[in-house]
């Protein structure tokens, strides 16, 4: 009797010969036991909401809810920087687009709550 980890991945529902040949060329599973053994690259976790008061630089990422309070685009032309004020209540950071401007400022408005993930940095030239 074969076991259960040791059954060819090609036998999962919805997998198929196809898709199990792609999956043994590009990450090496072959079985269901691969399968369940095999973990993400990286992994991020969304279910905590972080203060701001705190956040560190040195946090790989972090998940905050709050709301943008106002904006204000500052540079010229190609040059131009959008930042945007977020305050969870009690403090308030920065978050600032170097890219798609114009698109930001259509899609997000003050007072109302968002939530925001990303990897915290300081930036320093004000």
């Amino acid at each position: 009797m074969i076991n259960f980890f040791e059954t060819q991945i090609e036998f999962l529902k919805g997998v198929g010969p196809q898709r199990a040949a792609l999956l043994q060329k590009e990450l090496k599973i072959f079985s269901f036991g691969d399968l369940i053994q095999h973990y993400p690259f990286r992994y991020e976790d969304r279910t905590k909401f972080y203060s701001i008061k705190e956040i560190d630089d040195a946090m790989p990422y972090v998940q905050i809810k709050g709301k943008f309070t106002d904006f204000e685009i500052i540079g010229a032309k190609n040059k131009r920087r959008l930042i945007g004020y977020f305050t969870d209540g009690n403090d308030e950071l920065e978050m600032v687009w170097f890219q798609r401007i114009d698109w930001v400022m259509q899609k997000i408005k003050p007072n109302i709550e968002y939530v925001a993930f990303g990897q915290p940095t300081r930036f320093v030239s004000k």
